[in-house]
């Protein structure tokens, strides 16, 4: 007998044999069931997930000889003949290969012809995408009004391809990718079936390998077992597929996570003398970096991850000993480099220099803990500086009943206290305390005496004298009386004087009328206004 292969062996023959589309079996049971048939259909989905198996099926339940059903025989000549291939009134045409406004006439000159022997005559056009633009609009006219005895169905990889004008006229299907469980599924079922021994890690490399796809993972198995035989470990299937492994992958993330780069690039050019394939190389390091990501953000680690609880108790190691942005970025990184490597010149070079970025990572500090950081300094430093000013003052000297018959040393000290804390409030003002002198400091009372008339009118401003005052309070500790005189030696009541006189010029805006009267007398002027 002549062998097949397991995906035509294992190819559904009715509905409920078809896995993974049950949104699409459902609708077309009940269109069945409640004779609702559309004139076109459109299956669209990836490669292997059931387009053309479910339009034979479909073909099969409306031509069965016993009767449309959503079950058909499968043994009537009607079935086996779209089972084979060799119907007259069920045609399977290759859009790649039969994709010219030539064939689509030819097409249309045929559905004039009532079908042979079934109820309805129905054509399976396969890859419709490849129709070329003429193609299409030939077909328009017949696949909007076609005759009660024609079905079409449309199956395509790529239904962005299609022109709206044609799936408007049809009812259209999306195909879904076939989830790893139902593909795993599925594989032990035939695995049990035929005697082969599989592990199910093993099984979920293949669903994996698959990527949605039945076709591609029954094919996959074939491939496993003619070169393993009927007994099958997980290395075989890395051998086959060209799969770095695991644990390879695994040693390859210690490398990076302990920041070596010399170690990281000896291990690459090892699977560069081995020959393999940077891509799928770089896609199972991928796999591993979102591996560690869920381990890192979920508890259910075990029903997210298709791995052995060894692996995943060696990913756990790893996991703890690196941030979460660190697992983003280097993925992130890998993912791009995967991109560029397609289409690069130099792929080696360019994966040697991403596994260099990927040393490099360091982790990011979130704005929370940055904030954070800021506010503790921020207290430290106030701490310290509040810790100083006590350790000052009470390091400070208390002048209490100082008067001048205490040491010249004492005063200079005070003096210089002064002096220097007055600059550090207003520096201009502590410059000209460098002219003056200390004079006396009693018990409340500290005289200043200064060396020209300008200068002590500046201090005597009230501003100035308020810092002065304050100040000198601040290194005496106590609160005093502040006394300023020139160094001339002028009397108490010619400084009383000048200070009235001061008074009086400020109530008359700053202008002594006696040199208002002398500059009148000279210049023979008179008041106009005195304001």
């Amino acid at each position: 007998m002549t062998y097949q292969v397991t995906a035509r062996r294992w190819r559904p023959q009715i509905f409920d044999e078809v896995i993974g589309q049950e949104h699409v079996v459902q609708t077309l049971k009940n269109a069945i069931e409640q004779n609702r048939l559309a004139q076109a259909y459109l299956f669209s989905g990836t490669r292997g997930v059931g387009k053309t198996t479910t339009a034979r099926i479909l073909a099969k339940s409306l031509n069965c000889a016993e009767g449309v059903s959503v079950s058909p025989c499968g043994k009537c000549d009607r079935c086996t003949e779209i089972i084979e291939g060799n119907s007259i009134d069920v045609m399977e045409i290759d859009g790649a290969s039969n994709n010219s406004v030539d064939d689509i006439r030819e097409l249309r000159e045929n559905v004039k012809y009532a079908p042979a022997k079934s109820r309805f005559k129905i054509y399976i056009i396969d890859e419709v995408h490849m129709l070329s633009k003429s193609a299409f609009n030939a077909l328009l006219k017949t696949l909007e009004e076609p005759p009660n005895h024609i079905k079409f169905i449309f199956a395509t990889t790529e239904e962005n391809k299609i022109p709206e004008t044609v799936s408007s006229r049809c009812q259209c299907f999306e195909f879904c990718y076939i989830s790893y469980k139902d593909i795993i599924f599925q594989l032990k079922k035939i695995s049990g079936s035929d005697g082969i021994t599989i592990g199910d890690e093993s099984l979920a490399v293949i669903a994996k390998t698959a990527e949605g796809s039945m076709r591609d993972a029954e094919s996959i198995l074939d491939q496993v077992v003619s070169f393993a035989g009927k007994e099958i470990k997980r290395d075989d299937i890395a051998s086959i597929l060209g799969l770095v492994g695991f644990d390879n992958i695994a040693t390859f993330m210690d490398k990076i996570f302990e920041k070596k780069p010399t170690p990281l690039l000896e291990l690459f050019q090892e699977l560069v003398f081995q020959g393999q394939d940077f891509r799928l190389f770089l896609k199972e390091l991928m796999e591993y970096a979102r591996n560690l990501i869920v381990l890192k953000v979920s508890k259910e680690s075990k029903k997210l991850i298709s791995l052995s609880s060894e692996e995943i108790d060696r990913l756990k190691g790893q996991a703890e000993k690196v941030f979460l942005d660190e697992l983003h970025q280097i993925f992130k990184i890998i993912s791009a480099v995967e991109l560029e490597v397609k289409r690069s010149s130099y792929p080696v070079m360019l994966v040697e220099m991403a596994l260099i970025r990927l040393t490099e990572i360091r982790p990011f500090q979130s704005i929370d803990n940055i904030i954070k950081s800021l506010s503790q300094i921020g207290k430290e430093i106030e701490s310290n500086e509040t810790d100083k000013a006590s350790k000052i003052k009470e390091e400070a000297p208390r002048y209490e009943n100082v008067n001048d018959n205490d040491s010249s040393g004492d005063m200079e000290k005070i003096w210089e206290r002064i002096k220097i804390k007055t600059k550090e409030k207003r520096n201009h003002l502590g410059m000209f305390l460098d002219s003056s002198e200390l004079v006396s400091i009693t018990d409340n009372t500290v005289e200043i005496s200064f060396s020209d008339r300008f200068t002590l009118a500046l201090i005597q401003k009230d501003e100035n004298k308020k810092i002065l005052s304050t100040t000198v309070e601040e290194v005496l500790n106590k609160k005093i009386k502040l006394l300023l005189r020139e160094t001339s030696g002028r009397n108490k009541k010619e400084e009383e004087k000048n200070e009235k006189k001061s008074k009086k010029q400020e109530q008359t805006g700053g202008i002594d009328k006696e040199i208002v009267q002398n500059a009148l007398n000279i210049f023979g002027g008179e008041v106009i206004r005195e304001e």
